[in-house]
């Protein structure tokens, strides 16, 4: 069965707010940045700007702004990252237990699918959180 990645990140999407709204904030958070990485892709094979480049250009210009101050956009994104990275890898006996805040984070990644189908394609989700 073909079936386009955007349909896929649509569904992923509905399902991570009723996940979401239901309190299952860990397994929202992993699907809705999954979810995320799609439309950014799909935004930016489409002509858009997809978050995580929005994200990667904000980092150099802090970093460009002040490079003694602001770390280098590379590690800044692998820490931005570390939190979705953490809940689906595991390295080792050392590696079991994660920090992170699971409903902001599920909230987080929800509003930035949104904003990327709202203003990239036009399209709004009725469940907003």
């Amino acid at each position: 069965m073909k079936i386009h990645k955007g349909d896929i990140a649509i569904e992923m999407l509905e399902d991570t707010i009723r996940m979401h709204l239901g309190g299952h904030y860990i397994s929202s958070f992993h699907l809705a940045a999954a979810a995320s990485e799609l439309l950014s892709g799909l935004s930016e094979i489409n002509g858009f700007k997809g978050a995580h480049r929005n994200l990667k250009e904000m980092m150099k210009d802090f970093h460009d702004s002040n490079p003694s101050f602001f770390s280098k956009p590379k590690d800044a994104l692998k820490r931005f990252n570390s939190p979705k990275n953490a809940i689906k890898h595991i390295n080792g006996e050392n590696d079991q237990y994660v920090y992170l805040s699971p409903e902001h984070q599920s909230k987080m990644y929800i509003g930035q699918c949104q904003r990327m189908l709202e203003e990239n394609f036009g399209m709004c989700l009725l469940g907003n959180i």
